[in-house]
């Protein structure tokens, strides 16, 4: 593990944390998104190992809320399109029962790329 992690460092020095995950990838804690970028395009450690880097489906992103009724009839896509210079990535509607069926409430889940 160690030489794992000096090698990491010669690729990227402002590596914040490494830690091990259960599947045993590791989990790299970045400040800055070309440092990042930089070893997402890193395929190898030289003299130790072959590896594959990626963003964290879930770690890269924030989320935030927003009660828009007037949203309710707009596509997805359409409000992801609008609000895309904000750093939205998906956009999910809440939706509540009502006499069984399921209807907007106005609630939105927004995403945001934190990379933006």
């Amino acid at each position: 593990m160690l030489v794992v992690h000096r090698s990491l460092k010669l690729i990227c020095p402002d590596i914040q944390s490494v830690s091990e995950l259960r599947d045993g990838s590791l989990l790299l804690l970045i400040e800055s998104k070309g440092n990042a970028d930089k070893l997402i395009s890193t395929k190898n450690l030289p003299g130790v190992c072959d590896i594959s880097c990626e963003y964290h489906k879930n770690l890269n992103n924030s989320k935030g809320t927003i009660y828009a009724p007037y949203l309710n009839t707009v596509p997805n896509e359409e409000i992801i399109d609008e609000l895309s210079s904000q750093g939205v990535i998906d956009v999910y509607k809440y939706e509540k029962l009502i006499d069984g069926k399921k209807n907007p409430c106005g609630v939105l889940l927004l995403t945001f790329d934190r990379y933006s």
